[in-house]
């Protein structure tokens, strides 16, 4: 019941939100839990399938949702007719001029060099956080950056790999990995504004925390067979 529970709260998010930020980072995820999965060819191919199938239904009955893949469809192409991907793409041209004329320190007070991309709301909403880090602050800010939520990767992936299929460890383990796999994707096609910011951070440090713990145990483990 609470595993039907999680996920009905996670669709209706993903459903409530009709953004592509959100799909794209959900479909990450998914593929990079199976990935991590006992058997990851059949559980990817098992999510592809679930994914064609809910496309097909909420495309023939939800028109919102139509949009939303000529979105999606357009950020991969860049195809996309729509305003909003117009929109991005001017954005990441503009983003590239300015970074080549300095990219290891950002551009200072960038907006004013952005005053095109002015929407009718009256802001310049750079939907993509790592291109806002690295205006902001070039290279050299934009690599810790990225590195704070890929830094926990590697060990989460070989620690997975290590335990017992089914165990508590290996599924935490394969869930924060595919968390933080979504929210990197998600990132780059979102503002980090309101709660995006301290939540990302919050899952990345949650997997830290993950890892230092399990660190702490092993050799408590090890030392209590070695007395036995």
């Amino acid at each position: 019941a609470g595993r039907a529970l999680g996920w009905a709260v996670l669709l209706a998010g993903l459903g409530a939100s009709l953004a592509r930020g959100p799909w794209l980072g959900a479909v990450a995820g998914a593929l990079a839990l199976a990935v991590c999965s006992a058997h990851p060819v059949r559980n990817t191919g098992r999510i592809a399938v679930v994914l064609t199938v809910a496309v097909l239904v909420l495309s023939a009955f939800s028109q919102s949702f139509s949009e939303l893949l000529l979105k999606l469809w357009g950020t991969v192409t860049g195809e996309g007719a729509d305003l909003d991907s117009e929109y991005r793409g001017q954005l990441l041209r503009t983003a590239i001029d300015l970074l080549s004329q300095s990219p290891w320190f950002g551009v200072p007070d960038y907006l004013s060099h952005m005053e095109h991309l002015r929407q009718g709301q009256g802001i310049i909403d750079i939907v993509n956080s790592y291109l806002s880090v690295a205006l902001g602050g070039g290279i050299v800010a934009l690599v810790p950056y990225v590195l704070m939520y890929a830094g926990p990767l590697p060990a989460l992936w070989r620690l997975q790999r290590r335990m017992p299929s089914g165990s508590d460890t290996r599924v935490l383990a394969s869930c924060l990995f595919a968390a933080i796999v979504a929210q990197m994707v998600m990132l780059s096609a979102v503002s980090s504004i309101s709660v995006i910011a301290p939540m990302s951070m919050a899952v990345s440090g949650l997997a830290v925390a993950f890892l230092r713990v399990h660190q702490k145990a092993a050799p408590s483990a090890h030392q209590a067979l070695g007395d036995a």
